[in-house]
């Protein structure tokens, strides 16, 4: 129950912007009257005053954070409107009075209470019903009822959010300044992959709690076509910047774009199209800076590897800027990962006062699954192939790179890549790879985990088997598959071992998921710390998060 004394002046109202929708001050009034003689002109006694008016009960306003409410998500009730006609002080209370009990939480302020709905299990709504009671200072009471719509899921997850059919999560866990989650959806009903819609959904911290059933904070314009990446900050160097930018690198119509807002933390707003630069067939973007020359590299679906420098257009006001490639390689490799890192002396000797800005490259050829080393031998500004390392499927087929995390960079360790491969199949061969670098000799070594099964559709990066409060960056990776499994791979590296060692990954353990995922991206729990992960049905558009570390534990 909430229980709230509260007075408002009817005839003023301060409105504070609080954390989950509106919220009020409540108000001190004051009575007034006039001074001077209270008699009549002819000195007689003063007329009896008139009978006080009719005292009516407060006028009960009501506000649902979101309505319906998925199972096991948070909602808020919200009495901030609430006034008394009289301006007398009152105190609410509330009660839920039917329906499956939900959970009552903390009170967000004086008068909004956040509960967490039940879990029902099933593919079936119901109706929370809460009753909110109202007395003012001289005993009017007023009630109202507050219905909330509850829906519910089988299978195994939290659903979060519904999305449209088609639905892809892009990336998560994409900053503090904005929420939390990209998904693409359909633009035009019936195309699943062109054009594409982007959607930024959950809450932002400063909210106190994520709502991923929101999908309405932010609209990103335009459409885009054949997304084959999200570069958060992708552009973040020497003035082409802004709060809350990102690159979209769209294979399907030859660009790359950056996008941007000028909105604060506060949720909600627009994202626009800055500017763009076109490309053939971009399949990868890694930005670079340097204080002499500011780049990007793009891999490039059969068409190799160029380099384009970027730099911001001083005549715009709107994060413009001008591209030149001043590099291509047009080779018929798809290096759709490229990584900038020191290579082993044995294939790359650097000079101490290299002139080059062309830093080493592994690259990852999704079409021969190698791997590709690149440098500026000469110091020209021109990247030669070293040597190709075929990567350790320990099968002669070839198999479909699905996704690869890389980690560190030439002044960072520790250095490593993992690539996620299949063979298309369900219950096929299935290969998760290890690439590490020696931290001295920069040496490259390969570890293969293989099994059989569903074919993975994701891979992600998290604390998914609990924070080590002795080593917070120590992060685990989890395997999503379209089959009803996915598999979590703990890094098993000692607490007291630095950061800047290179991980080392347990043999997985395997939850259940919904079946048909389709994609996956990292997200923050509503306590703001756990990570879990979040699935896409393509199918239902329905999505969920999954705890690992408490499901691989049952």
């Amino acid at each position: 129950m909430m229980s709230h004394n509260r007075f408002r002046s009817s005839a003023s109202r301060i409105i504070l912007a609080l954390a989950l929708g509106v919220g009020a001050l409540s108000l001190a009034g004051c009575g007034g009257g006039s001074s001077g003689g209270g008699g009549t002109p002819n000195g007689g006694p003063p007329p009896p005053p008139p009978p006080p008016p009719g005292n009516g009960g407060p006028d009960i306003r009501i506000e649902l954070s979101s309505n319906p409410v998925l199972e096991q998500n948070i909602f808020v009730i919200d009495t901030f409107d609430t006034t008394d006609p009289d301006g007398d002080s009152f105190n609410i209370t509330l009660r839920q009075t039917s329906g499956p009990a939900a959970e009552q939480l903390e009170d967000v302020n004086a008068y909004a209470t956040k509960w967490r709905a039940p879990d029902i299990t099933t593919n079936t709504t119901a109706t929370m019903v809460f009753e909110i009671r109202a007395e003012d200072s001289r005993g009017a009471v007023s009630t109202k009822s507050a219905n909330v719509q509850l829906r519910g899921f089988s299978g195994p997850g939290r659903p979060v959010a519904l999305l449209d059919q088609g639905a892809r999560l892009e990336v998560g866990n994409i900053g503090t300044t904005f929420s939390e989650v990209f998904a693409s959806v359909p633009a035009v009903a019936g195309s699943p992959n062109n054009p594409r819609d982007l959607v930024l959904f959950g809450e932002d911290t400063t909210k106190g709690y994520f709502d991923y059933s929101r999908t309405d904070l932010a609209t990103v314009e335009p459409s885009f076509s054949g997304i084959a990446q999200i570069v958060p900050n992708g552009l973040g160097f020497n003035g082409v910047e802004a709060p809350n930018q990102f690159v979209v690198v769209e294979e399907g119509a030859n660009k790359i774009s950056l996008v941007n807002s000028d909105r604060s933390v506060v949720p909600g707003g627009t994202f626009q199209l800055a500017d763009s630069f076109a490309i053939d067939q971009p399949c990868y973007f890694e930005g670079r800076t340097n204080t002499g020359q500011d780049f990007g590299w793009v891999g490039q679906r059969d068409n190799g590897l160029a380099v384009v420098r970027i730099t911001p257009d001083n005549s715009s006001s709107s994060n413009q800027f001008d591209s030149e490639v001043i590099f291509d390689l047009n080779s018929d490799r798809s290096l759709c990962h490229i990584f900038p890192t020191e290579l082993p002396a044995d294939v790359y000797t650097k000079d101490p006062f290299d002139e080059s800005n062309f830093s080493p490259l592994i690259a990852v050829d999704f079409d021969s699954n190698e791997l590709v080393l690149y440098g500026d031998t000469d110091e020209t500004q021109e990247y030669v192939e070293l040597t190709a390392i075929p990567l350790q499927t320990e099968t002669t087929e070839q198999m479909t790179i699905v996704d690869v995390l890389s980690f560190g960079s030439p002044s960072l360790k520790p250095r490593y890549m993992v690539v996620l491969l299949t063979d298309g199949k369900d219950g096929g061969q299935q290969r998760l790879i290890m690439v590490s670098q020696d931290n001295s000799s920069e040496e490259i070594s390969q570890e293969t985990f293989a099994w059989t099964g569903g074919v993975p559709v994701g891979l992600v990066q998290g604390a998914f088997v609990g924070v080590r409060p002795a080593d917070q960056k120590r992060l685990d990776l989890v395997v999503v598959t379209e089959s009803g499994q996915a598999m979590v791979f703990e890094n098993t590296l000692a607490e007291n071992q630095g950061v800047g060692e290179v991980p080392s990954f347990a043999e997985p353990k395997s939850f259940a998921i919904e079946p048909g995922a389709g994609s996956a991206a990292t997200a923050k729990d509503d306590n703001f710390s756990d990570n879990v992960v979040m699935v896409a049905n393509p199918g239902s558009g329905v999505v969920r998060v999954y705890k690992p570390v408490d499901l691989v534990s049952q």
